[in-house]
């Protein structure tokens, strides 16, 4: 759950602090943009994303979803 700050969410094992910056400096230049829509298009975006994980973890081998 997203308000649940102590569960993990994801895990990038392959990650590295390069790749980081470079996921913040996009984030930041795509800000502007996401706080410009309408407050309904930003939740139908978490909604299908939500739904989009939900689906992947139920096809995931061995989950019980």
């Amino acid at each position: 759950m997203p308000h649940n700050k102590k569960q993990d969410l994801c895990t990038f094992a392959a990650s590295t602090p390069d790749l980081a910056s470079e996921a913040i400096k996009h984030a930041l230049a795509a800000q502007p943009e996401w706080e410009s829509m309408p407050f309904n298009d930003r939740a139908a975006i978490f909604l299908r994303v939500s739904s989009l994980s939900r689906l992947a973890h139920h096809l995931e081998p061995g989950s019980r979803g």
